[in-house]
């Protein structure tokens, strides 16, 4: 599962590089349901939703990887303004900007399949938006194969 790894570096790299604005972008470990304190907000949490996989043949599977990206956002009624309603929203749409289609060697381009709002209680917003992508896995089978000369087949 390296090259998962990878993906989640390279989105990690993305969106550090991409959105500044962003005060913490990690791995998703419960941090937003555990009250974590190291956690600081504006934030996006990356994971693993899924990985579906197919055989094309010849020791070569195809994974369609859906991958999650939640952005977090925490409004501060003592400073928060007009202007800050829609802060999350506006994260949201930076993030796509800099996610959607965004590729590396080892992927296929980056698509938005979904956005679902996941929690709302007082001082905090948070939406999940789901990416797919594929990655081909080589497995070396080796040059042997196998011929079968005969079927038998017992009945009872």
């Amino acid at each position: 599962m390296t090259n998962i790894v990878k993906i989640l570096s390279d989105i990690q790299e993305r969106l550090v590089s991409a959105l500044p604005e962003l005060e913490y972008v990690d791995k998703d470990r419960g941090q937003l349901s555990d009250g974590n304190t190291e956690i600081r907000f504006p934030c996006a949490l990356l994971d693993v939703k899924n990985i579906d996989f197919s055989l094309e043949g010849k020791g070569i599977r195809m994974a369609d990887i859906q991958l999650v990206v939640t952005i977090a956002y925490r409004h501060d009624s003592s400073t928060d303004t007009a202007d800050n309603t829609y802060k999350a929203i506006e994260l949201l749409e930076h993030a796509d900007k800099a996610l959607h289609l965004f590729t590396a060697k080892e992927f296929t381009p980056l698509f938005c399949s979904g956005v679902k709002k996941t929690e709302t209680n007082g001082d905090k917003e948070c939406y999940e938006m789901t990416y797919r992508t594929f990655i081909e896995i080589a497995h070396d089978t080796g040059d042997s194969s196998i011929i079968v000369d005969d079927i038998e087949l017992k009945v009872k």
